[in-house]
């Protein structure tokens, strides 16, 4: 519901929606998906939600959140590969516009990881979409 939120431009309401994924993963610990990698993952989404909705300090948030994934113990390194190229490319849209060098040592992370991982073409393709448009800015 977050990413349905966040791709329609309700950010306010996606970060909700993120904050109570969190709060259920916390709620149902024995949940396959309460994982710190799964839930550091659903933070980076919370934070960037609320950055595009002007929450400028949720930036320092996503970076901690980006911080707890890398240290995580994920024991699939695709999940892991898939989820730390999508942070850096989250928080190299989020600050684009703000800070424009900040954003290309995020982009170049993720195509880092990405050229790492042959079984990353969807955030392949994400990679070249956002250089695209951020390109253009």
């Amino acid at each position: 519901l977050g990413k349905y939120y966040f791709e329609v431009g309700e950010y306010e309401k996606a970060a909700e929606a993120f904050r109570k994924a969190i709060k259920n993963l916390a709620q149902y610990p024995n949940t396959r998906h309460s994982r710190q990698s799964v839930i550091a993952d659903i933070k980076g989404h919370q934070y960037a939600a609320e950055y595009h909705a002007g929450d400028k300090t949720a930036l320092d948030r996503a970076l901690n959140a980006l911080t707890e994934l890398e240290n995580s113990e994920e024991l699939n390194s695709y999940n892991k590969n898939a989820w730390l190229s999508g942070a850096h490319l989250r928080i190299a849209e989020m600050v684009a516009q703000d800070n424009p060098t900040f954003a290309k040592r995020h982009l170049e992370e993720a195509r880092r990881i990405i050229k790492s991982d042959e079984r990353l073409i969807l955030r392949k393709n994400q990679l070249e979409k956002l250089e695209k448009i951020l390109l253009k800015s």
